[in-house]
């Protein structure tokens, strides 16, 4: 059907010849929500009590006995929850986001969690990402011989999800986790565990598929015991080089960001070693942000046997207004930091380790231009385009910065001076208002008032439909005339503000990146067409329009260099 999931087209797929349909839908219908629990826990049930109905239903299918077991998961609603059970019309649920970004309970989506059940039941052996459409093409080459089995398994791994893995309670700032199994001595260490390996950057996948594995083929004993299996398999997806020879000299690197912070460790060429995430608290003026970079670090550094002598340095790519001397961020409102917060005071006396921090514009701008697009070069100018515009300008190997430490705010460039959009600066006619993500739908909405012919980002924007940049770049590849034309009047306003920037400095390139960069080949000519026409004849000749080639590792590789500066 037109518009349906792909986890919802495999739905019917799966019934076709089976004569149980109505058993098997509500077996789906009843796994596929992981925003509530399989069983349900009644207000005034107790919490001993619900835990002995998630052991009896995982006892009942080791022993085979999985229509009991649905049974007493199904018996925990009331029978007006489930009066549309039966139904085996698609639900239009919302997968496209993670929890972290909802706030919802499970930090998995259903097709996710569809896709591994199908690779442990298989034995695919998969490394694959999560890719919604990937998911037919995987049932496709690797059809399901006994459905009613495989239906048998989703609940069995399903309930063993729920019991074993942790949770995540409140809205999407309360980084608050619970687990229900809490035999033993170690819950809280073992829930403190599961959500850290939850925000690492490494895919969930990795510990989680070979967890949920072990716990059907074996009955863990307790708490204890769990988070011994678990460790095991964390330790096995973090090996570094052990030749000590290898281990000396390295470098990390920080990206902070307002959703996550990412960390890296590289080597003094800019090759990630290893690398993870965890989520940003801003909560209280996000007091608790540097003590979980160093909690953190000193968890990654002790899991891999490192020690201080082991870095030359770390750096840190930071929003916000940074004193680079005294190594402090001001006025950081993504993060909750009105005020001054210090920052590499801090880390440099938890760790010991040499602090330098900048910028998260310019830090990614040396990201690209040190191993990325740029080629390492040494003059390089970086224009991102996400939410907002930013950039970095590398002149004769060093960052421009500014008196002000204004420098290379390159989405404040006037290209529109007359009937221009207002910019969040106060200002009119900035780059950044018609050349960021959400400008190019601003410029998409502005243009669509005057065009008459057949579109179908026209016609979305008309009937008051979400569109994003991304549709307006894919309907144009598509052949949508309307699109390709906000697509080349964005191409224009890029082209001619890199043309302004090269007639400047003439780098050796202009690269740019940023979510909206995803676009490619497809915006890079659009923008190349017309900085061709405005740059100066030998700027022309010299410098080169590319596209970033480091996507999200340009941050901790741009601020790992920043730490190559502490080198003898």
């Amino acid at each position: 059907g037109k518009g349906l999931e792909q986890h919802e087209i495999l739905k019917v797929r799966l019934m076709q010849g089976e004569d149980n349909k109505e058993h098997l839908t509500r077996i789906w219908n009843a796994v596929c929500d992981l925003n509530c629990p399989i069983i349900k826990r009644y207000e005034k049930e107790l919490e001993e009590d619900y835990r002995s109905k998630y052991k009896h239903a995982i006892g009942l299918c080791r022993n085979h006995k999985y229509d009991e077991a649905f049974e007493l998961c199904e018996s925990s609603y009331d029978s007006e929850d489930n009066n549309e059970i039966g139904s085996i019309e698609a639900k239009q649920q919302d997968f496209k986001q993670s929890f972290t970004e909802t706030g919802e309970r499970s930090f998995i989506t259903f097709p996710e969690f569809l896709m591994m059940v199908i690779d442990l039941h298989l034995n695919l052996a998969g490394s694959y990402s999560f890719y919604r459409n990937e998911l037919l093409k995987i049932y496709d080459s690797h059809p399901i011989p006994d459905k009613q089995d495989f239906y048998n398994q989703l609940l069995f791994y399903r309930l063993l999800f729920d019991y074993y893995i942790v949770y995540k309670e409140g809205d999407e700032n309360a980084n608050k986790y619970d687990i229900v199994f809490k035999e033993g001595t170690s819950a809280e260490a073992l829930k403190q565990y599961q959500s850290m390996l939850y925000v690492s950057q490494t895919p969930f996948y990795n510990w989680l598929k070979p967890t949920l594995e072990r716990l059907h083929k074996e009955q863990v004993r307790d708490t204890n015991h769990l988070l011994l299996w678990i460790k095991e398999i964390d330790n096995s997806l973090h090996t570094l080089p052990t030749d000590v020879s290898e281990m000396t000299q390295k470098l990390l690197g920080i990206d902070l960001g307002g959703t996550t912070i990412k960390f890296g460790i590289l080597t003094l060429k800019g090759e990630v070693q290893e690398k993870w995430a965890i989520d940003t608290n801003i909560l209280e003026d996000g007091k608790h942000i540097v003590p979980d970079i160093v909690a953190s670090l000193k968890h990654r550094l002790g899991l891999y046997g490192l020690t201080k002598d082991d870095f030359v340095g770390i750096g840190m790519g930071s929003p916000g207004a940074v004193d680079r001397e005294a190594k402090t961020v001001t006025g950081a409102f993504n993060l909750n930091w009105a005020h001054t917060e210090e920052v590499g005071s801090v880390i440099e006396r938890e760790l010991g380790i040499p602090f330098a921090i900048d910028n998260d514009a310019n830090v990614a701008a040396l990201g690209e231009r040190w191993v990325g697009a740029g080629a390492n070069n040494p003059d390089v100018v970086f224009v991102t385009l996400g939410t907002g515009v930013g950039g970095g300008v590398i002149a004769d190997g060093n960052l421009i910065h500014g008196v002000a430490g204004a420098g290379g705010e390159i989405g404040h460039m006037i290209i529109e001076p007359d009937n221009g959009f207002e910019c969040t600066c106060g200002n009119k006619g900035c780059l950044e208002t018609v050349a960021s993500a959400t400008g190019i739908v601003r410029v998409a909405r502005y243009l669509a008032e005057s065009y008459e012919g057949d579109s179908s980002i026209k016609a979305a924007i008309d009937n008051g439909d979400a569109v994003s940049s991304k549709d307006i770049f894919e309907a144009a590849e598509s052949g949508d005339t309307f699109a390709d034309s906000v697509v080349e009047k964005v191409g224009f306003y890029l082209g001619l503000a890199t043309a302004n920037i090269a007639n400047i400095l003439n780098p050796d390139s202009v690269v740019i990146g940023g979510g909206v960069s995803a676009a490619g080949e497809f915006l890079r000519i659009r923008v190349e067409k017309y900085f061709i026409q405005y740059a100066f004849p030998q700027v022309r000749q010299s410098t080169k329009i590319k596209i970033a080639e480091l996507g999200n590792d340009a941050g901790i590789i741009g601020a790992a260099s920043l730490a190559s500066q502490f080198l003898d």
